[in-house]
């Protein structure tokens, strides 16, 4: 549930859009000059528009974050992943790839003397994994899965107006294909013999010879049901061995 509004927050939110606002009203007229509508190159005029509103949008929302150190007080403690507590230390800075473009953040820095590591809470509620926002995240998964890693890095430039190196799309795509591939549960194990359609075994079309057989299969063994990544990141490939009990047929 949804925890209602304060009026102070109310008001915060409010000084935010108006202050965004009066921003990109004054960096239009900016970058609209004297010049009339008629004589300039509007597809420029919307990149550069488009460019300029995420830097705007970028540093009022990296101001309003920073303002706010309510993730800890001098001599705070927080849970750690191994089940001790984790002591404050200091406010530290890391810069995240985000749909609005690079954001430096502070955020409250923890460390945990019982398995000697640390950690930043804030980072943790907000989805910050690594260097890159959740949005970002989830544009790569998207791109990954559709071209290659390469072309991926250039369409979050063109489409986007993202920065994200081919190397970087590839590790980010690949682990997301993991994690689908962990957290899916399969129907069928490998070597599992599905007999009907009760036992997850639907229907398919199989290719035999360069022809299909139509119609639901009524016994196929799974060989292998996992990750695909010569095909695509975040792909479940199964493949079955099916029976040879149709006479094959081709299509006139």
């Amino acid at each position: 549930m949804r925890r209602p509004t304060t009026p102070a927050a109310r008001l915060k939110k409010t000084a935010l859009a108006d202050a965004l606002r009066i921003g990109l009203v004054e960096e239009i007229q900016n970058l609209l000059g004297a010049e009339a509508i008629e004589d300039l190159d509007f597809e420029a005029l919307e990149t550069a528009v488009r460019d300029r509103s995420m830097q705007i949008a970028a540093r009022a929302l990296e101001q309003r974050f920073n303002r706010d150190t309510s993730d800890a007080v001098s001599g705070a403690q927080h849970p750690c992943a191994c089940g001790q507590m984790a002591r404050y230390v200091d406010r530290r800075s890391k810069c995240f790839q985000t749909i609005l473009g690079e954001l430096t953040l502070e955020r409250a820095y923890y460390h945990c003397a019982a398995c000697q590591s640390g950690f930043c809470p804030r980072d943790r509620a907000l989805g910050l994994d690594g260097s890159l926002s959740p949005g970002v995240i989830r544009m790569i998964g998207v791109v990954g899965a559709a071209v290659s890693f390469e072309e991926g890095s250039g369409l979050l430039k063109e489409l986007a107006g993202l920065q994200v190196v081919a190397k970087t799309v590839e590790r980010t795509a690949e682990s997301l294909g993991a994690e689908v591939a962990g957290a899916e549960s399969l129907p069928l194990a490998p070597g599992q013999i599905a007999t009907s359609a009760s036992d997850s075994c639907y229907s398919c079309q199989i290719m035999y010879y360069g022809s299909y057989i139509p119609g639901p299969v009524q016994q196929a063994e799974v060989v292998y049901a996992g990750a695909a990544p010569e095909i695509a990141a975040g792909v479940t490939q199964i493949n079955f061995r099916v029976p040879n009990t149709r006479t094959p047929f081709s299509s006139h």
